[in-house]
């Protein structure tokens, strides 16, 4: 996905958003035009005149003049590009164009370098608001947000998307990127904006903020005008932080279908629930498998060998979570709660026993018992410890159209390898492809019909839920790539 030297050669005598190279392309250009007609000039008059035309002239009146500025162009712009960057938010909306294309809008910040050397890069960020077509790897429009510290997407509603920037709100077209209206827009009610995203929230097609005052408030979408909000809105309806909206995985879940967990397990964890031994929260990325088990039977943690669901192995694996599908009910907290599912053993009452043998006796084997039940129960915990079933979910895992699993996983042990995606076929056991990203980080995602949309710190990926092959546009480098499936 990086740009070849030639390509940057290419892309430094285009147009962009950086007022010095534009200008100093446009004075290279100038010269140019300068020197070719100059040289055309000369060349005109060689044969009106029936001299004959030096190349070697030629060559000293175009090309020479040239070199030196040119060549302080190509460094300059070279080498500050390659210092400037462009970070897309977390945040991305997937809706449809009016022709039926499918489209994310998000927002990102462009940091222009201005100078850069063994002190450090210098430069200044502008926000942009950008629709990609993620299927085409194409960007469909930009529009320049305001400053500040912190820009991102609320949202959208009908042909509205809502962005949080400079302390306030913009509204832009969904369809056209046109803006619709700015922080001073609306009126007194702007002296009520938050100073965090965490405190804009969409619902019901209606935009809420918690006001500097204390109360809510609501804009209409269609009116663009606001109100203290009376009811309809609590602080539940507001996320604790974004990372409720990011990017969610879980190494074990619940399959309500079978009412049993699916795990990651790597042997080492596998052979401890087996044997006894106590369990550990691994240090690194590890092989792991996929095992469909209750993890206890009888009061007892334990594991089998036929328990395994693919012989396939996966390096630190873990589902994508479907965030628009929830448990059915609270079964999933049940199966990772000891105390749920194993009765503690009851103190025994003096009175229900007819002399003091039989009581110390009985009350020998209920200390017995009792301290069966808490090593039992301290190993369960450790196990939920071991494989972060505590941090699970109340989402299901994806699943495509097909019925498969969506697996992330890593290519191998390093904590900075590429991520991969993988499609298990759970009746088969088989895998039907993998697909590297080749990005250590994913920060969102949306499926739309037989397309996983995928946003990183770099880039968006369209994955054909159906083929694995995935189609992606690259924001540093201005293009669309594709990968292959393995």
């Amino acid at each position: 996905m990086e740009l070849t030297f030639w390509e940057k050669v290419l892309r430094a005598f285009q147009y962009d958003q950086t007022l010095w190279h534009n200008i100093f392309l446009t004075i290279i250009y100038i010269i140019i035009v300068f020197l070719l007609f100059i040289t055309i000039r000369d060349i005109i008059s060689c044969v009106r005149n029936r001299k004959p035309i030096s190349i070697r002239s030629i060559f000293s009146m175009l090309i020479m003049p040239l070199i030196i500025p040119v060549g302080i162009f190509l460094v300059l712009s070279i080498s500050l590009t390659d210092a400037s960057s462009i970070e897309p938010g977390e945040q991305m909306e997937i809706y449809h164009m009016d022709d039926g294309q499918t489209v994310a809008a998000l927002a990102v910040g462009n940091f222009q370098a201005n100078e850069t050397g063994r002190y450090g890069t210098y430069g200044k960020t502008k926000n942009y608001a950008v629709l990609i077509a993620p299927e085409s790897g194409k960007q469909i429009w930009q529009t320049k947000l305001a400053r500040g510290s912190e820009v991102a997407l609320i949202g959208r509603t009908k042909q509205k998307l809502w962005y949080f920037a400079d302390s306030g709100l913009q509204v832009l077209h969904a369809q056209t990127g046109d803006i619709l209206a700015e922080k001073e827009d609306f009126g007194d009610i702007q002296k009520q904006f938050p100073n965090r995203q965490e405190d804009y929230v969409i619902k019901n097609d209606q935009l809420y903020f918690k006001g500097l005052d204390g109360q809510f408030y609501q804009i209409d979408p269609d009116q663009l005008k606001g109100k203290v909000a009376t009811e309809g809105i609590s602080d539940q309806d507001f996320p604790d932080s974004m990372e409720e909206k990011g990017f969610m995985t879980a190494d074990v879940v619940a399959n309500p279908e079978r009412n049993s967990l699916l795990a990651f397990l790597s042997d080492k964890e596998a052979t401890a629930i087996q044997t006894g031994n106590d369990l550990e929260i691994a240090a690194e990325p590890q092989r792991e498998f996929l095992y469909q088990t209750t993890f206890l039977q009888n009061g007892k943690l334990t594991l089998s060998d036929d328990q395994k669901v693919s012989e396939h192995p996966f390096i630190q694996g873990a589902f994508i979570l479907d965030t628009t599908k929830t448990q059915p009910d609270d079964r999933f907290a049940k199966m990772i709660d000891y105390e749920a599912q194993v009765p503690q053993p009851q103190s025994p009452d003096f009175n229900d026993y007819n002399d003091v043998d039989t009581y110390l006796q009985a009350s020998d084997d209920y200390q017995e018992s009792l301290n069966r039940y808490l090593g039992q129960a301290d190993r369960f915990f450790n196990l939920c410890m071991a494989v972060h079933a505590d941090n699970s979910t109340k989402w299901l895992p994806m699943e495509t159209k097909d019925k498969n699993w969506l697996i992330l996983h890593k290519e191998n042990v390093e904590w900075s390898a590429n991520l991969k995606i993988s499609a298990l076929n759970p009746e088969s056991k088989a895998i039907e492809w993998t697909t590297g990203l080749e990005t250590s980080e994913v920060t969102n995602y949306k499926q739309d019909g037989d397309h996983l949309i995928i946003l990183t710190p770099d880039s968006t990926l369209d994955l054909n839920l159906k083929t694995g092959k995935i189609t992606g546009y690259s924001f540093d480098n201005k293009r669309s790539f594709t990968l292959q499936p393995e």
